[in-house]
């Protein structure tokens, strides 16, 4: 049996390098960066243990009970890409920067993971993100690596959704 192009787009795993991440803050303004890589795209519950009297296990001791606690946000969200002469090169410093105090600047970020046609199909939705760390490219005279840099966040939710 021929395989054909249809059953390649509804049968294989999307190529994990076609995608797009778009921040927006509060103001409307949108910004689309491209990233090496996107990591941490978790969603992590806490569990809680109960202890379950009204029924025993069979030796007669009362019996656990695991159930899922509050979301656990302390997972950071990964982008790392490499400098580009392109006009972005201080917008995740300056986002870092803005932090001060109780002084926060949280951004919504969206990154799509397209189809060979470039049609988002899965999305997900990082809501009220904020930076905790970027690092600066290392500098080594010797090496002719591209210059890359890595921003973390925190936020608040992450949501996953599909095309309609």
């Amino acid at each position: 049996m021929t395989t054909t192009t249809a059953d390649i787009k509804t049968s294989y795993p999307l190529p994990s390098y076609q995608y797009q991440v778009i921040f927006s803050d509060g103001n409307g303004n949108v910004q689309t960066i491209s990233f090496a890589s996107v990591t941490g795209l978790s969603v992590v519950y806490d569990t809680t243990t109960y202890l379950q009297s009204s029924s025993t296990s069979g030796n007669g001791s009362p019996q656990l009970l695991m159930m899922p606690g509050l979301p656990n946000r302390s997972n950071p969200i990964n982008f790392t890409r490499g400098i580009i002469n392109d006009g972005n090169i201080a917008y995740l410093y300056d986002w870092i920067s803005s932090i001060q105090g109780n002084i926060i600047d949280k951004r919504d970020i969206t990154v799509y993971l397209c189809d060979d046609q470039a049609n988002p199909i899965v999305t997900w939705k990082i809501g009220n993100a904020f930076p905790i760390r970027l690092d600066a490219p290392s500098f080594i005279a010797s090496s002719n690596d591209a210059a890359i840099e890595c921003l973390q966040l925190l936020a608040d939710t992450i949501t996953m959704s599909t095309a309609s």
